[in-house]
């Protein structure tokens, strides 16, 4: 299951902090909770678009690594009012320009268009909710160790869940309604051809069986493959389709599917896809530096990468298997020296498992639920190695 960022920010922000927003801005209990998740929303949208623009992600995650995540932990006394909280929203402020640049005006004012607030109003309300927001992403990103490539792909993963959150007038405005857009297509997408192939799997079903009765039991060979797929699909109609249909939203019937497919059987891992592309590798990183500590460490990654690949078809067996892997590699990695290297060597480590756990982190998110809890320990304690070299 995906990182939610908005939940993790929803989870930072108590209702007495909440309380004290609304009093800076006039808005009662309830107001003031829905206008902040708009505003909050407004702003992780904006930094999904800019995360894919040239050189954005490097941005976002430079910003990300010099955010004070400390904030979190004194709201209350930050936005007490006085020199605290002019502070806050000036920093605040900053993290807007980054993420909107010249339209961030444009930006605030789309926001409180939907609000209805005054575009004052609205501008507070946004300078206080970016460094809570970049606070709780940069405070993952050091937590799970994350490069420039990770957090890129932990902002795209974000688009589901903003998909059902922001008014389409508002993404529009903000200039999201085709990135989001393309979400919500998807899923529809998905519902439409596990209708109707439910659909055509059922009809044959029945016609099978009626021909069971004419011909007598020997066509019950060939009724029983076609039944139990018949039932697979069928049973994505309650999962998909229902959902939807009822008000259920785009990304329940997501989470459904990825739930109900996951249960369908212990071999059953579907939707995995190709998890095995190549690592990005930063720019100019000299390899050659590291002579056979190369293949000691890109081997492992290797194999690592394709256990995630078998996890499609090998289940529970091949999740303990790779977890085996995992924990070996950060073995090896302890015995390596990583944390006595300087210069070069350092510089061409800290590339290739920067960008290493990056990658890791994407795969975990796509893995079953069931076998996540074989996999995601080894994979969190090797990511606590990692972050223990201090790379």
């Amino acid at each position: 299951m995906s990182v939610n960022i908005m939940s993790m920010v929803k989870d930072a922000v108590s209702q007495q902090v909440m309380n004290k927003i609304g009093g800076m801005i006039g808005l009662d209990q309830s107001q003031t909770s829905s206008a902040f998740e708009t505003a909050a929303g407004s702003i992780l949208g904006g930094l999904i678009g800019k995360s894919v623009m040239p050189g954005g992600a490097d941005q976002i995650f430079e910003a990300a690594q010099q955010q004070d995540t400390g904030i979190l932990d004194k709201l209350g006394d930050l936005l007490g009012g006085g020199e605290a909280t002019d502070n806050l929203q000036k920093q605040g402020g900053g993290i807007l320009d980054m993420v909107f640049g010249q339209t961030s005006g444009t930006a605030q004012q789309a926001v409180g268009s939907t609000l209805g607030l005054g575009e004052g109003i609205v501008g507070k309300l946004m300078a206080m909710a970016a460094p809570i927001l970049m606070s709780v992403i940069g405070n993952y990103v050091k937590s799970k160790a994350l490069n420039a490539v990770g957090l890129g792909s932990l902002l795209g993963e974000q688009k589901q869940h903003l998909a059902g959150l922001l008014p389409s007038n508002l993404t529009g405005s903000l200039g999201l309604g085709d990135m989001l857009g393309n979400v919500t297509g998807a899923a529809s997408n998905l519902a439409g051809a596990a209708s109707g192939a439910a659909s055509n799997v059922a009809n044959a079903a029945t016609g099978a069986a009626n021909d069971a009765v004419e011909a007598g039991g020997g066509l019950l060979k060939k009724i029983l493959p076609v039944g139990i797929l018949g039932a697979v699909l069928l049973g994505l109609w309650g999962f998909v389709i229902s959902p939807m249909i009822n008000g259920g939203g785009v990304g329940d019937a997501i989470n459904n599917v990825k739930d109900g497919v996951a249960g369908a059987g212990s071999g059953l891992t579907a939707g995995m896809g190709d998890l095995t592309g190549g690592l990005e590798l930063p720019e100019g990183l000299d390899l050659s530096v590291l002579g056979e500590t190369k293949d000691q460490l890109m081997n492992p990654i290797n194999e690592i990468k394709n256990g995630f690949g078998d996890l499609a078809t090998g289940g529970e067996g091949a999740a303990t298997g790779l977890a085996d892997k995992i924990s070996g590699f950060g073995t090896a990695l302890e015995g390596m020296g990583i944390g006595d290297m300087g210069g070069a060597q350092k510089t061409a480590v800290s590339g290739i498992l920067g960008s290493f756990t990056g990658v890791l982190e994407g795969l975990v998110a796509k893995v079953p639920e069931p076998l996540q809890a074989i996999v995601k320990p080894a994979v969190d304690g090797l990511l606590e190695k990692i972050k223990g070299f201090g790379l």
